[in-house]
C-alpha cells in the first residue's frame, strides 16, 4: 500500500469525509416487459395490501408508519439467535482454535476473527 506524499515529502494527510446518513425512498412499481418502472395506481396499491398483508406491514413499516417496535438491536438478537439454533451453525458457535486446527497463519489471514456465540455475548 503506498501513501502519497505531499511537496515537503511527508505522508499526505487523509481527508475525514462527512458521515452522511442517507435516507432511502421506498416505492412500490411495477416493472413493464420493456424494462421501464410504472408507478401503482392508489387502486393497485390498495389491492396488493389487501392481497399480501404481511409484506404490506412491512412496507409500511419501512415507509415510517409503525412496524416493529423493537429497536434494531433487539432485532439483531432475534436473528442471531435463530442462527445459532440451526444445526448447520455448529462449526461457527465457538472461535477457531489454530493451534488444534494446526494452521500457524490463521491470524496473518484473518484480522478480525468472530464467531456467533461471542458475537452473541457481545450484543
Amino acid at each position: 500500500m503506498q501513501r502519497r506524499r505531499s511537496a515537503g515529502g511527508a505522508p499526505a494527510a487523509r481527508k475525514k469525509s462527512a458521515h452522511i446518513q442517507q435516507r432511502f425512498r421506498y416505492q412500490l412499481v411495477r416493472a413493464l416487459p420493456n424494462g421501464e418502472l410504472q408507478d401503482l395506481t392508489p387502486e393497485e396499491l390498495a389491492a396488493f395490501e389487501a392481497e399480501f398483508p404481511q409484506i404490506a406491514a412491512r412496507w409500511v413499516a419501512a415507509v415510517g408508519g409503525g412496524g416493529d417496535p423493537r429497536s434494531w438491536q433487539e432485532q439483531c438478537v432475534v436473528i442471531l439467535d435463530s442462527l445459532m439454533s440451526v444445526k448447520i451453525a455448529i462449526p461457527f458457535l465457538q472461535p477457531v482454535d489454530p493451534v488444534a486446527l494446526q494452521l500457524p497463519d490463521y491470524f496473518s489471514i484473518i484480522k478480525n476473527p468472530m464467531d456467533l456465540g461471542t458475537a452473541g455475548r457481545r450484543g
